[in-house]
């Protein structure tokens, strides 16, 4: 009676555990909805980005667009300055050609001197072709003059064009700098704008793998559970309701039965608190002696070996890894229980590891089962898978908490199998070189 007390006991307080683990799942579900309450606001504030990012891009074009304006109003101001450079070197072509005019009247001038002095007796004549020299030298001048005149306007305007092009180009120059601002101004935004939709991403992929996790704890919970608390609760108030007429082998089967049931349930609840917690804990590399793990992983399986009359085979030495001691001994745990359940009959298990050329090491466990399809290797290392060859008690967690440990370490998992031959469970671990 005292024992069918103790197990049902120990029943309640494995329902109080599970009324704690679904408190555990309303406080995931709460955090999900601030999640997604700050996956909004990442939303509007990318949302904001995208709107300052468009004005910046209207304020460029504008911006283009006056200097395209002015571009066009300095190559007219340049052909202007063109033009009226032709047309100065035109009037210093009439000026020289004047020049030679004057210079010729002037000889002409000097030569009717010389004739007036020789000939004194034509005086007359040489005053009057003498006068008509110099009004023809007068009006020369006049010319020479207006023309010096038109010079000076054409230098005037030469120089207001070249004014105005220095504007321009000063102009311009202001506008390229502010272009230039805004180019910045526009390349902060948009790695601004990368940097949030990277956190945008990250952030939706922490709560896809959340969600993930809720719905295996909820899976496991409503079918992992369920049945062996069922189990439990009926030898109980089997138990309960005639324990006195119940016959002692009958009552002892009872409580064994509880008992084993409990140990399960246990089992369970365990390798869901490890697949949840390897999320969250930091992957802390360190050296590690991989016969240590074996050995230790194989005194926690001793009870299991004997049951199922295994027979395990290790290799002669084994290098020295990187990575966490805890986690690698459970994965060695989760792949020799995986082995010695769906093994031969006899089970006879082979464990090794081997240094690869890229400075990893390939740890594996080979078993000699019936092997799988490949439909069957496609469906391992999920939460809740188990193959059904035989009839073997399971929950399916095993192979996703390997996988999940040697991702953390930021390594992988691997399988060969075939059907008639066997399995060959891998995963591999980064070598530690002393000295290196």
């Amino acid at each position: 009676m005292a024992l069918a007390q103790a197990s049902t006991d120990d029943a309640v307080l494995k329902h109080r555990e599970l009324e704690r683990a679904y408190a555990d799942i309303r406080q995931q579900h709460a955090f999900c909805e601030t999640e997604h309450a700050s996956l909004l606001a990442l939303n509007e504030r990318l949302a904001q980005v995208n709107a300052a990012t468009a004005e910046l891009m209207a304020e460029l074009e504008e911006k283009n667009e006056d200097l395209r304006q002015m571009n066009a109003a300095l190559a007219a101001a340049n052909a202007e300055s063109v033009q009226l450079m032709a047309e100065l070197e035109e009037k210093n072509d009439a000026l020289g050609e004047m020049n030679r005019s004057l210079a010729a009247a002037n000889a002409a001038s000097v030569e009717l001197m010389v004739e007036l002095e020789e000939r004194n007796g034509d005086l007359q004549l040489t005053n009057r072709e003498l006068a008509r020299a110099n009004a023809h030298a007068a009006e020369l001048m006049a010319v020479v003059e207006l023309k010096n005149e038109e010079i000076h306007t054409l230098n005037a305007h030469l120089s207001q064009a070249n004014a105005r092009a220095a504007d321009l180009i000063a102009e311009r120059e202001l506008h390229n700098d502010a272009l230039e601002a805004l180019n910045a101004r526009l390349s902060v935004e948009i790695v601004e704008r990368q940097r949030m939709e990277d956190a945008l991403r990250q952030r939706t992929a922490d709560l896809e793998a959340s969600n993930e996790d809720l719905d295996a704890f909820s899976h496991s919970v409503a079918h992992d559970l369920r049945g062996p608390l069922g189990i439990v609760l009926g030898y109980a108030q089997i138990i309960e309701s005639d324990v006195a007429a119940m016959p002692e082998a009958v009552l002892k089967k009872s409580l064994s039965s509880i008992t084993k049931t409990a140990k399960k349930m246990i089992s369970i609840i365990d390798s869901l608190m490890l697949l949840a917690s390897v999320r969250y804990a930091d992957a802390e590399n360190e050296p590690v002696e991989l016969a240590d793990t074996v050995r230790e992983a194989l005194d926690r399986l001793d009870m299991m070996v004997a049951d199922y009359n295994g027979e395990i085979v290790l290799a002669e030495s084994w290098p020295e890894a990187l990575g966490n001691a805890a986690w690698i001994e459970e994965v060695w745990v989760n792949y020799l229980s995986n082995a010695l359940k769906y093994g031969g009959r006899p089970p006879r298990v082979e464990l090794g590891a081997n240094s690869q050329d890229d400075g990893t090491i390939r740890c594996w466990v080979r078993d000699n089962g019936h092997g799988l399809t490949p439909a069957e290797q496609e469906s391992l290392f999920v939460p809740f898978v188990r193959l059904e060859q035989v009839d073997v008690d399971g929950h399916g967690l095993g192979l996703s908490i390997v996988r999940r440990i040697v991702e953390k370490m930021g390594w992988q998992v691997g399988l060969e199998s075939e059907v008639g031959c066997g399995s060959v469970f891998s995963f591999t671990l980064q070598e530690h070189l002393p000295g290196a």
